[in-house]
C-alpha cells in the first residue's frame, strides 16, 4: 500500500495532532499529511477534523440502523 493510500484509506486516524507522527511513519514531511488530510476532508465535505469525527459518527449510527 502507497503512503497515499494509507491517507485516503485512514482519513481519521489520529489526526488530531499527530501530523508528524504519522510523517515519520510514513517516511514523508508533514506538509504532505497536512495536504492528504486536506484533501480527505474536502472528499467529505467538512471543514476540520472535528467535523469529520462527526461525519464518521453518524455514518457508524447509520450503518447500525
Amino acid at each position: 500500500m502507497t503512503n497515499h493510500s494509507f491517507l485516503q484509506k485512514h482519513p481519521l486516524q489520529e489526526f488530531t495532532d499527530a501530523e508528524k507522527e504519522i510523517a515519520d511513519i510514513l517516511g514523508i514531511s508533514v506538509n504532505t499529511v497536512k495536504y492528504h488530510k486536506r484533501t480527505i476532508l474536502r472528499q467529505l465535505n467538512v471543514s476540520n477534523t472535528a467535523e469529520a469525527v462527526q461525519w464518521m459518527n453518524s455514518q457508524k449510527k447509520l450503518s447500525e440502523e
